[in-house]
This record gives C-alpha cells, structure tokens and sequence, in this order.
C-alpha cells in the first residue's frame, strides 16, 4: 500500500507542472468532479469539465498577471482516513523573477482513489490574505457564503 504522503507528492508534481505549462488535460485527470474549492470568499462547486477548465484558466491568467515563473509545493502532512481516502495539507510557494509573490500558504485536501486511481475531491486554501488570488481561485463558481468559511487553513491542519 502507498505511503499517504507519496500519495501526495504524486498529485501535487502532476497537478503543478501542467498548471504552469497550460496543460488541461493532464491537470483534469487528477480531479474528480464534482470538486469543491472553498475559500475566506465562499465555496465554488465544480460540477462540469467546462467548469474546471474555467477554473484553470482563472488560475494560470492570475499567475500570469502576478509574473509567476514557478510554483514549489510541499506535503505538510498526509494520512489516510480509510482505506480509500487521504487528508493532506500542503504548502504553496509562488516563485517571482525575483523572489516570492506573497508568504507560502497552506491548503487542506480530500484525495479519495477510485478505479482510476486517486483524485482530488476538495480542497480548502488558506490564502485570505490575497483577495486576488482567492478571486481567481473561486471567481466562477457559485460563492454560496461570502464570509470567511470556519475551519480555513491551519485550523484544519490540527485536525490531521
């Protein structure tokens, strides 16, 4: 059985690298949807290809605007709550020319493994620090609660 943590590890290189190369398709086959995003802005739910391909779109214009030449990730922690499912929280480091774009910031994730293999299902950025950065993490989707949703980032690492 797989370490939790290389489990991890394995989605965050095979998220990160097509998120900055543009490619789509290699970062859809990582989710699972429906794939909720929540936010200090509110909830985006996810329910359609289309949807996640905005969502990217959304993401990589603000790394763009932002000169974004790299994104570091790192597993903070992982463990399974089940045979099927991982919790993890990671940490995100956004890589200027010169420099990082803002303080590292933590995001708690559900990974669950189907017959695919594993996908993500939720994740929960703890980055309500960067009105922008959550705009463009959740400006799409439905904002169901526009106050800062209980349990955001490290709150929720403490649960691990």
């Amino acid at each position: 059985m797989e370490a939790a943590r290389e489990i991890c590890n394995m989605l965050l290189r095979k998220t990160g690298r097509p998120l900055m190369n543009g490619d789509f398709a290699s970062f859809a086959a990582c989710f699972k949807l429906p794939q909720t995003i929540t936010t200090p802005l509110g909830i985006r739910k996810l329910t359609t290809t289309e949807e996640l391909r905005h969502h990217f779109d959304e993401v990589r214009d603000f790394y763009q605007s932002q000169e974004v030449k790299a994104i570091t990730r790192n597993c903070v922690k992982a463990d399974f709550a089940g045979e099927a499912t991982v919790l993890l929280v990671h940490e995100t480091f956004l890589m200027k020319p010169v420099g990082l774009l803002r303080a590292p910031y933590q995001v708690f994730s559900i990974l669950e493994r189907h017959a695919e293999g594993w996908h993500i299902t939720f994740s929960d950025y703890a980055v309500g620090d960067s009105i922008d950065q959550c705009r463009a993490l959740g400006a799409a989707g439905v904002t169901v609660k526009t106050q800062p949703v209980v349990g955001c980032g490290k709150s929720r690492q403490n649960n691990l």
